[in-house]
């Protein structure tokens, strides 16, 4: 009974864990297009903002409700600081899902991009919510899976040295 107990907790652990870095990582991030919640539509290639972050996430995914109001403080602080960063979060799945009333409900002002089959996430190789890219001038910097390595201050001094570094624009 102890040795399953200690089985189920590794197994767990492991799994909010990367042993490895995301596929993506290091790469250039795969462009694509899709329609905004509010109306329009955006392309990840026309983006003038030299670090986006993009979250892909659930309704009902209990991490990522944890972890939008995160990402809030990150968007809060790149627009008071006038900082060439954006925060897109990317829903997976209907979007018939009351987003609109969550978004309130949370406070929360973010754009969001709807991904109605999945076919962005499945690009991404998104295989869990959520899931928090940091691009870099095109490149992929850095991949949060869950919540546990996503902390406002950390990701606040990577964009800082990002942004201090740069990956080729101006």
């Amino acid at each position: 009974m102890a040795i399953a107990f200690l089985v189920l907790v590794v197994v767990g652990l492991v799994g909010q864990m990367r042993l490895w870095p995301h596929a993506l990582q290091g790469h250039t991030a795969p462009d694509f297009t899709l329609p905004k919640q509010t109306r329009g539509r955006w392309t990840l290639s026309d983006e003038d903002a030299r670090v986006i972050l993009l979250q892909f996430w659930e309704v009902g995914c209990k991490p990522c409700m944890v972890a939008l109001p995160r990402l809030e403080r990150i968007h809060q602080w790149a627009e008071t600081q006038d900082k060439p960063v954006v925060v897109y979060c990317v829903h997976v799945g209907d979007p018939q899902e009351p987003i609109t009333d969550l978004w309130a409900e949370q406070q929360l002002t973010m754009p969001v991009l709807s991904d109605l089959m999945g076919t962005v996430a499945e690009t991404f190789r998104v295989n869990s919510y959520p899931q928090t890219f940091v691009i870099a001038d095109g490149q992929v910097e850095q991949v949060h899976v869950g919540t546990r390595s996503l902390h406002v201050a950390k990701l606040q001094q990577q964009i800082e040295s990002l942004l201090r570094t740069g990956n080729g624009k101006p």
